[in-house]
């Protein structure tokens, strides 16, 4: 039986996957080309996918799961049919593979690697091969090695490890290098990585050893709410400063009040007597006007725009563009997709998806 795959949309080009958050249907449920099924969060963006086909849906993608761009989140089929999820093992062996970009391509050609070597790939980026390429080259490392090379950095008062080493830990790398008030020479992470950005990645293990040695300053760059909170505590508990990381390009007024361990990307501007919580992430080019107050946690995510006297609660998510209008009080672990524009106040656990209603949000 032909069918038509659903999958997740290629955004921004940094994210590699994505987070399935909901599902708005049900399995074999009957659905129109521009039914919204589900919602998915990267690194930037709640983002909501439609159908995309007139048929009946076959979800194959678990809520809380984390899934790589391009990957099959569901199928559409023109009839029911009882046994799909059972026979789609069989379907997706059938699958081409990862797609592979082409400077990607190019760079395998150059190196004789082949697609085998990314198992479980959805896409396959030139920054993947020089990831493997690195993490081939990096031997396994023995507890002396590590001792020796903690030993040689340069450890001064301006010295911070940054807590994990995806994503954001480049963005944060790069908004402390051009700020040059602190001086990143470790990442923090318990990935099998060696090295990001030319500098050494440590796991959780020898935080104690670097505090011994003179680092006093970290910071963390962890998205996820528990992720983050979890390393505050191992942070804290090991006597480590956290640390803000402010874009200098950022416009800040004097008068703004901005919490520990905040980042303030490239571009951003916040007013006077605004109020930033603790581990805020107010992105590139986001703007936050007079007398506003930002609960901890909360993510501001590119160019969004938040208007005056407005009030936002803790775990607070604000996708690509969002804006709201003054004097708007948000509740707590609220989720407003990219673009929506708010008019009205939301209260807490509430998801505004892209028809700008409210919808309860799973807790």
């Amino acid at each position: 039986m032909k069918g038509k795959k659903v999958n997740i949309p290629l955004g921004d080009v940094n994210d590699t996957e994505a987070v399935l958050v909901e599902w708005f249907v049900k399995e074999s449920q009957a659905v129109m080309p521009t039914d919204i099924i589900c919602e998915i969060e990267t690194t930037k963006a709640v983002v909501e996918i439609e159908a995309g086909e007139k048929g009946y849906i076959y979800p194959l993608v678990k809520e809380g799961e984390k899934v790589q761009i391009n990957a099959v989140l569901a199928w559409v089929l023109p009839k029911k049919d009882s046994s799909f999820i059972e026979k789609h093992s069989e379907l997706k062996s059938k699958d081409s593979g990862p797609i592979i970009t082409k400077k990607a391509n190019q760079r395998m050609k150059q190196l004789g690697i082949s697609r085998n070597n990314f198992e479980g790939y959805s896409m396959i980026r030139v920054s993947d091969v020089e990831k493997l390429v690195l993490d081939s080259k990096n031997k396994m490392r023995t507890d002396d090695d590590i001792i020796a090379l903690i030993n040689k950095i340069s450890i001064n008062d301006a010295s911070v490890i940054i807590y994990g080493a995806g994503n954001h830990g480049t963005v944060v790398h790069d908004c402390l290098e051009v700020g040059k008030q602190f001086n990143p020479v470790a990442f923090i992470d318990d990935s099998a990585i060696n090295v990001k950005l030319g500098l050494p990645v440590f796991s959780t293990k020898w935080l104690p050893l670097l505090k011994k040695e003179g680092v006093i300053n970290a910071h963390v760059s962890i998205s996820n709410f528990l992720g983050q909170d979890h390393a505050v505590n191992i942070l804290t508990n090991e006597g480590f400063e956290i640390i803000q990381a402010i874009h200098p390009s950022s416009i800040i007024s004097k008068s703004a009040n901005i919490g520990k361990g905040v980042y303030i990307g490239p571009g951003a501007i916040v007013g006077n007597e605004v109020i930033i919580g603790d581990f805020v992430h107010i992105c590139n080019g986001a703007s936050i006007a007079h007398h506003c107050q930002i609960g901890r946690n909360a993510r501001i995510t590119d160019g969004a725009r938040l208007a005056g006297s407005i009030t936002v609660g803790e775990g607070f998510y604000g996708g690509l563009g969002v804006t709201i209008n003054k004097e708007i009080s948000i509740g707590n672990n609220v989720t407003i997709v990219s673009g929506v524009s708010v008019y009205a106040h939301v209260s807490s656990d509430q998801v505004i998806r892209a028809d700008g209603k409210c919808y309860p949000k799973k807790i």
